[in-house]
């Protein structure tokens, strides 16, 4: 094997055990403010394209119009959106985070920089700065790697 190839390979490896092993810590953060890793997805989702059609809203997770009813009904059965029907099509019904949605966003958010900043306790600033980077520079690549497939999907 090439000595790229071992790098590439061992980084897949490190980015899955980061996954891994954050999510949990991710799940216990969420577990108490009170909702689930699912639940907090889609507020994300809602707040950075609010007002958001179900139909939208399930495309661009990648869910059935029927698996994001169920969590949309879950998160507006605790307060956190708001459903409007369209005044054109009464088919048609936009979510949109509530009042208690925002603060409970603000909440995760706050609680979320913590954590990050607990993780990244061993990063000096400048390290800190080229993780940022790198990552970033990653997102941008699979980002337009995957336009293709989010846009047939966000068509259906």
């Amino acid at each position: 094997m090439s000595a790229r190839k071992e790098l590439l390979y061992q980084l897949f490896e490190d980015m899955d055990a980061t996954k891994r092993l954050m999510h949990p810590c991710f799940v216990h953060v969420l577990g108490e403010i009170g909702i689930s890793p699912a639940q907090a997805h889609v507020l994300f989702v809602i707040e950075d394209g609010q007002p958001l059609s179900l139909k939208r809203l399930a495309a661009k997770m990648w869910l059935t119009p029927g698996a994001i009813t169920q969590l949309v009904d879950g998160i507006a059965r605790l307060g956190y959106v708001t459903r409007t029907q369209d005044e054109r099509d009464r088919r048609v019904v936009y979510i949109s985070l509530s009042s208690a949605g925002t603060a409970l966003m603000s909440k995760i958010t706050n609680s979320r920089s913590e954590f990050m900043a607990q993780i990244m306790a061993t990063l000096d600033d400048t390290e800190l700065r080229q993780l940022a980077g790198l990552q970033r520079k990653i997102v941008q690549n699979l980002e337009a790697h995957s336009k293709a497939f989010t846009a047939k999907k966000e068509k259906v």
